[in-house]
Order: C-alpha cells, then structure tokens, then sequence
C-alpha cells in the first residue's frame, strides 16, 4: 500500500507540484498518471517511491522504500565504470557481481567494457540503469516517464522483464505516453492543476492536460 495524507509538493522555486491529496493505492495495484512535461513526474515518483518527503502531510509505504525504474542517474558519468555499477549495486541492495553480470548482457557490454561511464553510449547507460534497477525486489515500481528501455533492439526482453515483475509488484506509472498507460496500467489520473485527478481512461487524461495547458 502506497497511501498520501494531505500531502503536498511544493518546488524550492514556490511552485506547487501537488495540492495537498489524500488517496491509497493498493498493493498490486497498476496505476497509470498522465503527466504533462515540467508539472512534476519526477518530484512525484521521489515522493511515491519514499525518496523525498512531502512538503505538508505524510507518506505511508507499507513495505518500506520502493523501485524508481530506471534511474538515468544511477551510474555518475565521471566514475570508473566498475567502481559506479559497485555503488549502484550497493545502493539497490543487488548482490555483486550476479546482479551487474546479467545487466551487463541486456545491455549487450562485452571486454573490453569501457574504463568510466561517460564512454558508454546513451542507449547503453540506459539498458543497464534498467537492468539493474528491474532487479531490485519491491512492492512496487514507480516509473518516471519511461517503463521500458528505448532501444528496439532490447524493448521485446524488457516488456517481458516487467510483466514477469508485475505478477508480484504494483506498479505507478507517470509519464506524457498515453499509450505506455494504456498497455500496462488499469486505474488512470491525471496530474493537472497540481491535483491528482482520477478517470475513467487515458482520453479524458488526455482532454483534461489539454484544457489545463490552453
């Protein structure tokens, strides 16, 4: 269980992200949040996840922090690539080196591996932020924008990695892809005048962020 107390988001800037909301999402759950770009997903998917604590009110994880799937800044460029998959592991409580062997064949690395991260192309700094990251046990993944990994060559092994996941976890997924919520998720809201607002589809999501952006 996922459950916000009047809780709230306020940015370091004065603008608020979310209005003070009250809501539980069960466990099990697939939660799909249309997001617009800037209004907040990743302010909201620390605070789901139990990175960041609310501005105003509570935050209630029943089974402790939670997977942010992903995590682009999981792997700092200017490490060594060893000594940042080391501190990744760490941080994701991933056994070493299993969890980085199989991250490292999604992301088809093979010797010589690249000396730092900065050396790996953007598309395999991502397949392995997801690999490792899919693998961290959890009640639930929260998504910031993206649920799958954006290369083609690798999308096929990845939708199946989350569904086998999905048979165990919930899943909250904020993202602008109508359709990624559409294909994973079954209760939808849109993030629109700093409210969680619940709807019956994706469509009305959709009509709800173009009223809020005319």
């Amino acid at each position: 269980m996922i459950k916000l107390n009047a809780a709230s988001i306020w940015k370091p800037s004065g603008n608020l992200i979310l209005s003070p909301t009250s809501i539980c999402f069960e466990r099990f759950d697939r939660i799909g949040i249309l997001a617009a770009s800037g209004s907040g997903k990743t302010s909201l998917s620390k605070l789901l996840a139990g990175i960041d604590a609310p501005s105003t009110g509570s935050v209630e994880l029943m089974f402790g922090p939670q997977t942010i799937l992903g995590q682009e800044n999981l792997l700092h460029p200017y490490m060594a690539l060893d000594e940042a998959l080391d501190i990744a592991t760490k941080l994701l409580g991933l056994l070493h080196p299993n969890a980085v062997d199989s991250a490292m064949r999604f992301a088809h690395l093979t010797p010589p591996f690249p000396k730092k991260v900065i050396e790996l192309s953007p598309i395999q700094k991502s397949n392995l932020a997801f690999a490792l990251s899919i693998q961290r046990k959890s009640a639930w993944i929260i998504a910031d924008d993206r649920l799958i990994t954006n290369d083609p060559n690798r999308s096929a092994l990845a939708t199946a990695m989350i569904h086998s996941r999905l048979l165990n976890t919930g899943l909250v997924l904020i993202t602008k892809n109508s359709s990624l919520i559409s294909r994973f998720c079954s209760r939808f809201f849109a993030l629109a005048n700093a409210g969680l607002i619940p709807v019956r589809d994706t469509k009305i999501a959709s009509a709800i962020l173009r009223k809020e952006a005319a």
